[in-house]
């Protein structure tokens, strides 16, 4: 029980609030709190596990989920609450008190509105006179930020007499602190599936009893790298399909951004393989030359990509990084002879990773509308088989070794149990994308050369015209009449497309 609803909770329901959250559903803090309720039951089923063995992270990880899960929704339900003050603040607002006490508004055809035709003193316009003085003293102004509100003109003293009174009560500062808490949220969210995939992995280590000392610091090296590759996957599915508008902002080919994380990384690779001190071995000397490979590359790959040495609107620096070090890992010696199949099938598939890399990019030199953020459908295949790097290398540790022994599993078996394992994670990461794009009301056109992400996101402008999808602290619209109305937060509004208007006859 602990199992599935943790399953379910971290791996169904989280991610699917958070890209609802993103795409601006008012579905999103429904699905979060069911997906904390699953949750807390799925912690509390855990302490029925009477075989509750040593203490490992897993376990030590739950009480810190919990704790930002209680994080969470204690943002959520502020955010709530504010929206639900800025909601009240409109309709308490002068413009919208005009429709009931202005004489001369008419409706309709011509007829005069029976409750404006009220004179201003009677018993409604005092009705609503003191509800405007109650929403001054319990309701706080909206907040300013341009993303979560909309600020209306001031076209009264009164508006602005309102503000005065209650700029004591909700100072400037109060303002900056609402907007880090909301930003927080935000992230924490996104954040939120990595810590559910730790949580996942630590459990399943915990579940087989690997990983344990003295292997904890070599199996910890596996599992970072390796988890890094299938998140590099997976951000690769999402820049192929809905990143090609940032990166034309930008104006940056993706190995720009590739080669900074290269750098990074060899530079935590040399730094950190090995312990000072400590004689040097084969292993040591190995990985660092692999941190080498990836600092001079990266570095290499940064200055062809930022100044576009050659007039090459793209570098296959990257790829001959991956290239290197895949044929590296394939003669990379190991203790046991299935630990050496299991590390050159690693070097195979991060082989071929960048062998995909580099026909992407020879089909692209062979298109005359490329540009130097142009992408091709073969770019699907580089992510596919970052991810199985990623999963081979997570399973190659010593511990997975032992079992493979004990339980007389072939290296061909465990490998395609792998390839699985990518299938699978690809098959999720387009499904949260065709998600997020159904639920934003993002369409998908191809070019003429059948690349979706340039022809795709080219588009998102006028689309936004065309569905609009409100997930703020309220939005200020004009009605047909003429009068102001505040939308209700979490409402999706979907506005007609309007076709332009035809010329005027000479």
């Amino acid at each position: 029980m602990h199992i599935l609803a943790m399953g379910t909770a971290y791996i169904v329901l989280m991610p699917v609030s958070i890209v609802f959250g993103l795409a601006g559903s008012r579905y999103h803090f429904p699905l979060q709190l069911l997906a904390a309720s699953v949750a807390s039951a799925g912690y509390f089923f855990s302490f029925l596990i009477r075989d509750q063995g040593q203490y490992n992270a897993h376990k030590g990880m739950g009480g810190f989920m919990m704790a930002v899960l209680a994080f969470q929704l204690a943002c959520g339900l502020y955010k709530a609450i504010l929206l639900r003050q800025k909601n009240l603040t409109q309709a308490f607002s002068l413009d919208n008190l005009g429709a009931f006490t202005d004489p001369n508004r008419h409706h309709g055809d011509g007829a005069r509105n029976t409750i404006s035709s009220q004179p201003p003193n009677s018993f409604l316009a005092r009705l609503v006179a003191g509800g405007k003085a109650l929403a001054r003293v319990i309701v706080p102004p909206p907040m300013e930020s341009p993303r979560l509100s909309h600020t209306e003109p001031d076209d009264s003293s009164d508006d602005g007499n309102m503000q005065e009174a209650l700029a004591g009560t909700h100072p400037a500062t109060w303002t900056r602190f609402q907007r880090a808490l909301l930003a927080t949220h935000k992230w924490v969210d996104i954040m939120s599936f990595v810590w559910g995939y730790m949580q996942i992995v630590l459990g399943m280590l915990a579940t087989l009893n690997i990983c344990y000392e003295p292997e904890t610091a070599r199996c910890v090296a596996h599992l970072i790298k390796g988890s890094i590759l299938v998140g590099y996957g997976m951000i690769h599915v999402a820049i192929f399909r809905l990143g090609a508008n940032w990166l034309r902002r930008h104006q940056q080919p993706i190995e720009y951004y590739e080669s900074l994380f290269c750098i990074l990384l060899g530079s935590a690779i040399v730094l950190l393989e090995h312990r000072p001190g400590a004689p040097w071995n084969h292993r040591d000397m190995q990985h660092i030359s692999i941190g080498i490979i990836f600092l001079l590359g990266g570095l290499g790959a940064f200055l062809a990509s930022k100044f576009r040495l050659l007039g090459a609107n793209r570098t296959p620096l990257i790829a001959l990084i991956y290239m290197f070090v895949g044929i590296s890992m394939g003669f990379h010696h190991q203790v046991t002879e299935i630990a050496s199949k299991v590390h050159m099938m690693f070097g195979v598939a991060f082989l071929t990773t960048a062998l995909c890399r580099i026909a992407e990019l020879a089909m692209l030199s062979q298109d005359p509308k490329a540009t130097p953020v142009s992408m091709h459908p073969f770019q699907n295949l580089t992510a596919f088989f970052a991810m199985l790097s990623g999963y081979l290398l997570i399973g190659s540790t010593n511990g997975q070794m032992d079992l493979l022994l004990a339980h007389k599993i072939a290296v061909g078996s465990y490998g395609m149990l792998h390839c699985a394992f990518a299938f699978v994670t690809m098959t999720y990461t387009i499904g949260m994308m065709l998600l997020y794009e159904h639920v934003k009301g993002i369409r998908q056109p191809l070019s003429q050369n059948g690349n979706a992400s340039d022809a795709a996101m080219a588009d998102l402008e006028a689309r936004t015209h065309a569905n609009h999808t409100y997930f703020s602290l309220g939005q200020h619209q004009i009605s047909p009449c003429g009068s102001s109305e505040s939308v209700v937060a979490f409402q999706t509004h979907h506005a007609p497309t309007l076709d332009p208007a035809p010329p005027k006859a000479q």
